[in-house]
């Protein structure tokens, strides 16, 4: 018999087999010792990298449109020079004839202007070839089924360079390449940043609601809230390692941007080098067009007159054929030259200007 001073108990609750609840929970970590930060600042870093990578495509790409568009045009105006080669010997083989039929000249040099047309000949099948094939590059390029590409916009006298120094300085600053690891740098000193981060404390703040139950026990409470901290004290080295490899890969990234601000330097030297030797070479050649032309027209009275023989007129044609090509790909070289150091400063602005409506006359690159 129980004691009758003893409290009564409570008549007990079973739990039925069948029961359940909806509850909402939230967890919001409140200190994780700097990695969610670094996340967020890596994530950052590297959309700027990707976005410095496009820029460096579009750079490329625009040079290559630069070299395959005007090496359409000087290719076909090489073709175009070749062919007045080809009709200027025409000519000369008609006079030739005339004269040998009168007696003044010799069968041989008849026979001369007769090889050296058809050398010209040869030679304007091969330029037309190599004017076809510049064509089939630059619609690859353009993703064109056009069979006649038409480049109208001329190979425009540029403006001069800016000084080496410059460029070079302007390229650190803002050459894509550069930029983009320079942001590949920031997103690994913030991969540091997180393994350093492993050895705080995590903190979280946890809380819960109770939305619906059915057939529990009154005893459970409807809300719940409290915080959590959650330190490994012994990892093996896990998180050392961490923080050693994130280092390295820093210094990797740190290396690799030392080593390409030299490439770069080096890359504007050379083209702005190979841009004024061809500039020098433009000066020479246009000075020798006009030589060559004077020298091919007393050549031809000389001929007319008995005084000279045809292969004289020949080496002059020739001569003057050769400087035209030679002004044409002095030019081209300029332009390449002019286009790469432009853009490995960081002005592609002043080159979409240059050769699209002529040279650019702005400052507002400078």
């Amino acid at each position: 018999m129980l004691d009758p001073n003893l409290p009564a108990i409570p008549n007990p609750v079973l739990q039925p087999d069948t029961f359940g609840f909806a509850m909402a929970t939230v967890t919001w970590p409140v200190f994780t010792g700097g990695r969610i930060r670094a996340a967020r600042h890596a994530a950052q870093a590297g959309i700027d990298a990707a976005a410095a990578g496009l820029d460096v495509v579009r750079d490329g790409l625009l040079l290559d449109l630069v070299a395959r568009y005007h090496g359409l045009r000087i290719a076909r105006e090489a073709a175009d020079v070749q062919a007045g080669v080809v009709g200027s010997l025409q000519r000369h083989l008609r006079n030739a004839e005339a004269l040998e039929r009168e007696g003044q000249i010799a069968r041989a040099d008849r026979m001369r202007a007769e090889v050296a047309l058809a050398q010209a000949e040869a030679s304007l099948q091969q330029r037309r070839h190599a004017a076809d094939l510049a064509e089939a590059a630059l619609a690859s390029l353009l993703e064109s089924d056009d069979d006649a590409l038409d480049p109208v916009t001329p190979l425009a006298e540029l403006p001069p360079l800016p000084e080496l120094a410059r460029l070079q300085d302007e390229a650190a600053r803002t050459h894509p390449l550069l930029r983009q690891l320079d942001a590949l740098i920031a997103q690994a000193a913030q991969g540091v940043r997180a393994a350093r981060a492993e050895y705080a404390p995590t903190i979280v703040f946890a809380g819960a609601y109770e939305l619906e139950s059915h057939q529990l026990p009154e005893l459970i409470p409807e809300w719940t809230a409290g915080i959590t901290m959650r330190l490994p004290l012994f990892d093996g080295g896990a998180r050392r390692a961490k923080v050693s490899a994130a280092g390295a890969l820093h210094d990797e990234a740190v290396a690799a941007r030392r080593e390409a601000d030299d490439r770069i330097r080096l890359l504007v030297r050379e083209r702005r080098l190979a841009g004024d030797d061809a500039l020098r070479r433009v000066d020479v050649a246009r000075r020798t067009v006009a030589l060559a032309g004077e020298s091919l027209r007393m050549q031809r009275l000389a001929f007319a007159e008995g005084e000279a023989r045809s292969i004289d007129v020949v080496d002059a044609e020739n001569a003057l054929a050769l400087a035209r090509l030679g002004l044409l790909a002095a030019r081209y070289d300029h332009a390449l030259g002019w286009a790469g150091a432009m853009l490995a400063a960081g002005r592609r602005g002043a080159v979409e200007r240059a050769f699209s409506n002529g040279p650019d006359r702005g400052n507002d690159d400078d």
